[in-house]
C-alpha cells in the first residue's frame, strides 16, 4: 500500500513538472530560432518564509529593439525558472545597458514573472496559467528622453539633503570612503566606484566595475574600505567579448587613470517605510546638490574623481 502511494504521488509529480514546463513556455512564448544576446550578472535569492523568489540582473548590448530585448528578458526568466530547485515562486529580471552601472536603476528594462505580473502577490498559491509578464522600459535605452514626473511638494515636506564624501588613501591601492550626511539614520546609500575606459568604435564613455555596496547611514555617517583591483572587470569583459563576440563587445582602446567614487540615494533602494515616509517614495520630499530629476522619481548623487594607475 505504500509502495503503490509512493508510486502514485511520483507520477503526480513528474506530470506537474511537465505541465508547469509547458505551461511556462506558453506564457514566455521565444521563437525557436531565437539567440540571445544577453550576459548573467548577477542571480539573488531575496525568498522569505515558504517564499521563493528570484531576482536576476542581465546586461544587453546597445540598441536592441523592444522586441529582441523583451526575447532576451524573457530567455533569462525562463533560465531562471528552469534552474531552480524547488522553483521559485516569482522571478523578476532586471536589464542594464552594457557599461552601465548594474547596482543601480535599470538602464534597458525589467519584467516581473509572478501571479498577475505581480511581484508583491508572490505568497498567492495560484496555478500556472494565472501567471504573468509585467514589462516595463527604460526609454532613454531607445534614443527617447522620459518627461519628469511632476510632483507637487510643499515647504513642510521638502528638506534639503547632503553628502559630504571624504575618500583617504591608506595603501597603495587601498582607500577609506567616509560620508557624512544628514539623511536619516538607516538610510540605504549606494557606495560605487569605476573605472572609466573607451571601447573601439564607440564614441561613449564606459565604467568597469570595481566596487559597490550598499550602505545604511548609522549616526549620520557612512563608511567602507575598498581595494582597486582591476583584473576582475578587465577579465570580465573579455569574457563576454568571447561569448558575444566583437560587435556586441569591442575591444578596450583606452584605459584612463580615472576612477568615479560615487554615492547615490535612490528611493528605490530603500527597504524600510519609515525612511520612505519621510523621503517620500519617489524621493520627492529631497532637496539639494545632485538631484536628479530624468526618472519618473528623484535621486541624489555625490561623485568624486580620482587619478590610480590601471593594473592587473
Amino acid at each position: 500500500m505504500k509502495k503503490s502511494k509512493f508510486i502514485l504521488l511520483f507520477v503526480m509529480g513528474i506530470l506537474l513538472f511537465f505541465c508547469n514546463t509547458n505551461k511556462i513556455d506558453e506564457i514566455i512564448n521565444i521563437p525557436k530560432d531565437f539567440k540571445p544576446q544577453y550576459s548573467i550578472v548577477e542571480t539573488e535569492d531575496l525568498s522569505y518564509q515558504y517564499v521563493k523568489r528570484i531576482s536576476v540582473r542581465i546586461t544587453v548590448p546597445k540598441g536592441l529593439s523592444k522586441p529582441i530585448l523583451e526575447n532576451n528578458i524573457k530567455h533569462a526568466i525562463k533560465k531562471a525558472y528552469n534552474d531552480q530547485e524547488p522553483k521559485p515562486k516569482v522571478i523578476c529580471v532586471f536589464a542594464y545597458e552594457l557599461g552601465t552601472n548594474t547596482n543601480d536603476y535599470y538602464t534597458a528594462g525589467k519584467c516581473n514573472f509572478a501571479p498577475f505580473g505581480d511581484w508583491s502577490k508572490a505568497d498567492q498559491d495560484v496555478p500556472m496559467d494565472q501567471y504573468d509578464l509585467k514589462f516595463e522600459f527604460y526609454d532613454e535605452y531607445f534614443g527617447k528622453k522620459p518627461k519628469p514626473k511632476k510632483v507637487k511638494v510643499t515647504k513642510e515636506t521638502a528638506k534639503e539633503y547632503n553628502v559630504d564624501l571624504n575618500i583617504r588613501k591608506i595603501a597603495s591601492r587601498t582607500f577609506v570612503v567616509n560620508a557624512k550626511t544628514n539623511f536619516p539614520d538607516g538610510t540605504i546609500l549606494l557606495v560605487s566606484v569605476g573605472r572609466v575606459h573607451y571601447l573601439k568604435g564607440r564614441s561613449s564613455k564606459y565604467s568597469g566595475d570595481l566596487f559597490s555596496k550598499d550602505i545604511r547611514v548609522k549616526n549620520g555617517l557612512i563608511s567602507t574600505k575598498i581595494i582597486i583591483n582591476d583584473k576582475k572587470w578587465y577579465n570580465e569583459h573579455y569574457s563576454k567579448q568571447k561569448k558575444l563576440g566583437k560587435d556586441l563587445i569591442p575591444d578596450i582602446v583606452k584605459i584612463s587613470k580615472k576612477v568615479n567614487f560615487d554615492v547615490l540615494f535612490s528611493p528605490k533602494r530603500q527597504k524600510s517605510e519609515d525612511i520612505l515616509r519621510i523621503l517620500g517614495k519617489d524621493g520627492e520630499f529631497i532637496k539639494g546638490r545632485g538631484i536628479d530629476k530624468s526618472y519618473s522619481f528623484n535621486t541624489m548623487r555625490v561623485s568624486k574623481e580620482i587619478s590610480i594607475a590601471f593594473f592587473i
